[in-house]
């Protein structure tokens, strides 16, 4: 499966399954890190952190953080990447496709599972058909409204380009950003603006830009590094609620409602 955006081909099925025509067949692999590093084969390869990040997509009805129809009958759970801790020897990087977040410090004893991917390659001519399946190209964000707007046609949602307490000027959201406990901020917004989800705020993270830069600047120029809320509260704590820190690039779901956190409000794409 070729991914247009990254230049990447996938192997559209995990290792242990084979493709069938119609289905992923089989039962996945499950594997430790230096034996996910062996599973190579020819020009495919363990794919980095940053790589295997890029398959992540806001969780769907079913929790799904992969698309379905590109990579069928994907097993939640977490799949290795080649990408070695930046802090513990013992330990690896993996992506964990039920969640749609990244992970980087899982034991490289542990069983993960495997996606392999290579470069892209020519058509084999000799085949008469094109080596791999080419998935749509579509530029993701456009701007409107003046560019104080960005609709994500990955995601169909349109999100306010500066955070709460900046304004766009222009040329950049100029301003200071507003911290707000978790009550304020889901009361924030007017005009179909609301705050939003968690899987629609981690939709906006990009893997490790830098050490503490996980967003676009082009797209979301003057973002703060730091916990942003969402509108979703926690799963097991009723006093918490889920944030997203754009310096580290995770989700937290365990953050005490009184703590102040940014905003950036969002809205279903016209």
């Amino acid at each position: 499966m070729l991914d247009r955006t990254t230049g990447l081909v996938w192997k559209r099925c995990q290792e242990g399954k084979q493709w069938d025509g119609r289905f992923c067949k089989g039962i996945g692999k499950e594997l430790g890190w230096e034996d996910a590093r062996r599973a190579s084969n020819g020009a495919w390869r363990l794919p980095s952190a940053k790589e295997l990040k890029t398959l992540t997509r806001p969780a769907n009805s079913d929790g799904a953080t992969v698309d379905g129809a590109a990579f069928p009958d994907t097993d939640p759970g977490l799949f290795w990447s080649a990408s070695p801790s930046d802090n513990d020897p013992a330990a690896a990087w993996t992506v964990d496709f039920e969640k749609g977040v990244a992970f980087g410090f899982a034991k490289r004893s542990y069983k993960s599972h495997v996606r392999l991917v290579r470069d892209a390659q020519p058509p084999d001519m000799r085949q008469g058909a094109p080596a791999a399946i080419a998935l749509p190209a579509r530029v993701r964000f456009v701007l409107a409204d003046h560019g104080g707007t960005v609709i994500d046609h990955r995601t169909g949602l349109a999100w306010k380009r500066c955070q709460e307490g900046k304004q766009w000027r222009g040329a950049g959201c100029e301003g200071a950003g507003r911290k707000l406990n978790w009550h304020d901020a889901t009361r924030a917004g007017a005009g179909g603006w609301r705050p939003p989800q968690v899987g629609e705020l981690k939709s906006l993270l990009e893997w490790r830009r830098t050490d503490h830069e996980t967003i676009d600047p082009r797209i979301f120029p003057g973002t703060e590094s730091g916990v942003f809320w969402s509108a979703s509260p926690s799963d097991t704590n009723p006093g918490a609620a889920w944030t997203v820190d754009f310096g580290k690039g995770y989700a937290f779901g365990n953050e005490t409602r009184h703590t102040p956190a940014y905003l950036r409000l969002v809205r279903t794409a016209p």
